[in-house]
């Protein structure tokens, strides 16, 4: 994992709490389980390691996936390794990154499988989830 400042990783965070909000409100949500900073409440394991994605969201009628959230700092070739490890899961994996960040993020994955990328924009104090 990319290092984050406190700022960046507080920011970070927030995104994470807002994105499981977002998630509880939508019809279907069954249950959400947060991983922010340094915190392990809920895990998987891939290639006998334990991986903490930030969100493993649960749905009645899309199963259970989960959601990878970084800044402007964390759209880069280190993060992919973690990236392409969560895809190996074999469940959909969102990756929530900065509007600026998308073409970036698209080209790092190309074509891997089951990944998607989902663009969120910061006016004001609100994040806004495209």
């Amino acid at each position: 994992m990319t290092p984050r400042t406190t700022g960046s990783q507080s920011f970070h965070d927030q995104v994470i709490a807002e994105r499981a909000k977002a998630w509880s409100q939508e019809p279907g949500f069954l249950m959400v389980h947060t991983n922010p900073g340094q915190e392990k409440n809920a895990s998987y394991t891939v290639d006998g390691e334990q991986v903490y994605p930030d969100l493993i969201i649960e749905h009645r009628d899309h199963g259970w996936f989960i959601e990878e959230v970084e800044t402007e700092d964390s759209v880069n070739e280190r993060e992919l390794q973690q990236w392409l490890k969560f895809a190996r899961l074999g469940r959909p994996l969102n990756l929530i990154v900065p509007v600026t960040s998308e073409s970036t993020a698209r080209r790092l994955i190309g074509d891997a499988h089951g990944v998607w990328v989902r663009t969120y924009t910061v006016v004001g104090r609100t994040v806004q989830f495209n």
